[in-house]
């Protein structure tokens, strides 16, 4: 499943930058369900600030890779990392002054390097040395800002306008997408099948959607809406998000969709003051929210009363979040963003981590031999258990409970000639331990 690229960027004319916070390793933070259940999941949060960077952010996720930007020297770096802060990879091309990681696949990354006085679009697959450049003869800027294996998505400067373009892997394969009757488009992400952008007429932008053709542009823009941007697509299901404004100096609100403008879902939760939806997976959406005046990473579900402040799991001395992008294989999700660290003050990549709670297998163990030889016609049998509620024991394949669990005991009776005892352990949820086996031999 790829990751639709997303990322805000320099570029954009309506949504203001916005501060961020994260810092430090792999932390507990929540248990979903409140217990450790085998449906129970829980949030950890990891920082991927790269050692000797002054600034860093995470833009794209798909599986175990991440990508984004580091500032080292004040010169802008394209990263990519594998989940923790020392797997970070240098994709910085030697001949760039800047460069920008914001799309991921399992084999693709793209984005921008600034060479030669301007931005260029560029692809990767996992090395720096790997760097292509997109750019194609008779544009002037240009910026990739989506990619699927076979297909990047973006715009370039025509005549001094943004046209949304899309490539296939080569400057020569550029479309143009600009749509009849509109003067600039910009795409920001795209599936392979559809690319999602805006598209401005001089008065009003428009989210808008397309099927690899100028002349395919399907508007998105809610009914009474000032301005809409769609920023993000998904495969299987399909889903665009982004935002909308209903007035010129109204906030913003995030937005999904699914596939048309009657579909539109407000996303902004309740007291907050403004929104955006920056990535989608198909069933979680990620972005922004400003509650008590600061921005806090988001994630939703298909609605606003789904919304969980992803900043909550942060430590508290971070001030702002933003999450950027998401990816889930059914069991784990994954979200990546960046945050601002107090102190220091520094923006800081970040990794969300929502996964299942790892189960704790049971065990028992059993003070002694597990073969004895007695006279005696009682035996105290004791021993230790962990990740249980309760130790039974059999001598009949009846089990009957032993007192106390982590520390136990147990009142045996021994027949005459060969005993057979056995000792498990068990959880609240039924798991049960490996069986210990005991022979007691009584002799008369």
């Amino acid at each position: 499943m790829s990751t639709a690229a997303k990322s805000v960027s320099s570029h954009h004319p309506s949504l203001a930058r916005v501060g961020d916070a994260v810092r430090w390793i792999e932390i507990f933070a929540f248990a979903l369900f409140g217990s450790t259940s085998l449906s129970a999941q829980t949030w950890t949060v990891v920082n991927l600030h790269p050692a000797g960077a002054s600034r860093s952010q995470a833009d794209a996720v798909t599986g175990g890779r991440q990508v984004g930007s580091a500032t080292y020297g004040g010169k802008n770096h394209a990263i990519t990392w594998t989940g923790t802060a020392g797997s970070v990879v240098e994709l910085h091309p030697a001949t760039a002054t800047d460069s920008y990681a914001v799309a991921t696949t399992a084999n693709v990354q793209a984005g921008r390097a600034f060479i030669g006085g301007e931005f260029r679009p560029v692809i990767w697959r996992g090395t720096a040395e790997s760097f292509v450049t997109l750019r194609a003869a008779g544009t002037g800027e240009s910026v990739v800002t989506g990619t699927t294996d076979s297909q990047q998505a973006g715009y370039v400067v025509v005549g001094g306008r943004y046209h949304a373009v899309i490539w296939a892997g080569s400057a020569d394969s550029l479309v143009d997408l600009n749509p009849p009757g509109y003067q600039t488009s910009l795409l920001y992400g795209t599936n392979g099948t559809r690319q999602v952008g805006y598209a401005s007429n001089g008065i009003q932008a428009v989210a808008g959607l397309w099927t690899r053709s100028a002349a395919s542009f399907q508007s998105l823009h809610p009914a009474g809406a000032y301005a809409s941007f769609a920023l993000s697509i998904s495969t299987n299901p399909e889903q665009q998000v982004g935002y909308v404004r209903y007035a010129e100096v109204g906030f913003p609100r995030a937005a999904v969709w699914a596939g048309s403008a009657a579909t539109f879902v407000d996303l902004n939760p309740t007291d907050a003051t403004g929104s955006a939806a920056f990535g989608t997976d198909g069933t979680h959406q990620v972005g922004q929210a400003t509650l008590g005046g600061r921005n806090y990473a988001a994630l939703w579900t298909g609605t606003a009363a789904s919304f969980v402040d992803l900043h909550a799991f942060l430590p508290g001395n971070y001030l702002d979040s933003q999450a950027q992008g998401v990816w889930t294989d059914g069991v784990t999700t994954l979200v990546v963003g960046k945050a601002t660290n107090a102190d220091p003050n520094r923006e800081e990549a970040i990794l969300w981590r929502l996964a299942p709670l790892p189960i704790l297998l049971p065990t028992v163990e059993i003070r002694g031999p597990q073969k004895r030889t007695t006279r005696s016609t009682r035996f105290t049998l004791q021993g230790r258990a962990t990740n249980a509620v309760r130790v039974e024991v059999s001598t009949n394949r009846a089990y009957r409970s032993a007192q106390g669990t982590a520390n136990w005991q147990f009142p045996l009776r021994l027949r005459p000639g060969r005993n057979r005892v056995f000792v498990r352990a068990v959880t609240a949820e039924g798991i049960v331990s490996p069986l210990r086996r005991l022979i007691f031999i009584r002799r008369s």
